[in-house]
């Protein structure tokens, strides 16, 4: 189990690394209507797919199986965000709606890595 974790920690350091969280962008572009920023978008919808990627290949121990997938979930609907996020100069009512949509989703991600650690926790066999 501790290499799962240790390669599942690696993927998002590598996800970490894309720069300024995309809600602060895109709130910043939304607010001052100026687009150009939106470019980044494009290589924050890569690194999202690239984490994807390397977590289908990742095999979760059977006690983590759900939560493994419902990981992939949250990396394929933050994704669809920061794609929904790019083309804000189109349709800027969607981007307002995904906005407060990515901020539930921010929620329940965090939600779900809670609860991971504490059935890591109440395993006995973590080690």
């Amino acid at each position: 189990m501790g290499t799962y974790f240790q390669a599942f920690g690696e993927i998002f350091d590598t996800l970490k690394e894309r720069g300024e969280n995309e809600l602060e962008i895109i709130i910043r572009v939304f607010e001052a209507q100026r687009y150009e920023e939106l470019e980044k978008m494009d290589d924050y919808a890569a690194a999202y797919q690239l984490a994807a990627d390397q977590l289908k290949r990742l095999a979760a121990p059977p006690l983590f199986q759900d939560f493994h997938l419902a990981v992939l979930h949250y990396m394929a609907k933050f994704k669809y965000s920061v794609e929904i996020f790019r083309h804000t100069a189109d349709d800027p009512l969607k981007t307002y709606l995904a906005i407060h949509e990515r901020i539930a989703l921010n929620n329940g991600f965090e939600q779900l890595l809670d609860s991971a650690r504490q059935k890591l926790l109440a395993n006995p066999f973590n080690q």
